[in-house]
């Protein structure tokens, strides 16, 4: 204790730091000094991926804040020196907008502009890797989700499906653990 201290030391218990640094520290995202401060940039980037789900389900839209926000949160942790490095960033960013934007354009607006903008700004929060990953375990999920109707002829290839509701938990999912989930991977396939 330091001289003249008169009350309680508090310590943290050390499993719960631990399990605090190693489930939060998003993609080793300790943006200045303690987890907190990630845990709080990262809760609000799930909130805003939850909004753009029940935007999406309700209306087929996105509102432009949203995109907006998550970039500028993204911004924030990039100047604060912490987080994924910048290159994986920006590769994050530019492969969702090509590879959806692409989409949207093969399929003559299958995608909307929304979920782009969506999903440029998330790749641009999470990185490459995570961002890679959310994607297909969105379109992986979407697929089973709508296969049974599909086969019922209940959708079809041009009934409007939102989409937001895939991508949110599988960024979410994937900015938490998208390391022990390619490890996970690669290990039953025997390729590490």
């Amino acid at each position: 204790r330091p001289p003249g201290f008169r009350g309680a030391v508090v310590r943290p218990l050390p499993g719960a730091y631990r399990f605090t640094m190693k489930n939060f520290e998003v993609n080793n995202m300790n943006y200045i000094y303690t987890p907190a401060h990630s845990c709080i940039l990262f809760s609000l980037f799930a909130l805003l991926l939850i909004a753009a789900a029940y935007s999406d389900i309700k209306t087929m839209r996105i509102p432009d804040v949203i995109p907006a926000v998550i970039a500028a949160i993204s911004l924030l942790s990039l100047l604060l020196h912490k987080g994924p490095a910048y290159p994986s960033r920006l590769a994050g960013a530019i492969f969702c907008l090509i590879l959806l934007g692409t989409v949207s354009l093969l399929t003559e607006g299958g995608i909307g502009v929304g979920d782009i903008k969506l999903m440029t700004a998330s790749g641009l929060f999470l990185g490459l890797h995570a961002s890679i990953l959310s994607i297909f375990m969105s379109y992986i999920t979407a697929g089973l989700w709508y296969l049974i109707p599909l086969i019922r002829g209940k959708v079809h290839g041009q009934t409007p499906a939102p989409m937001v509701p895939f991508f949110a938990p599988a960024l979410i999912i994937c900015g938490l653990w998208y390391r022990e989930i390619l490890d996970a991977y690669f290990s039953l396939t025997g390729m590490i």
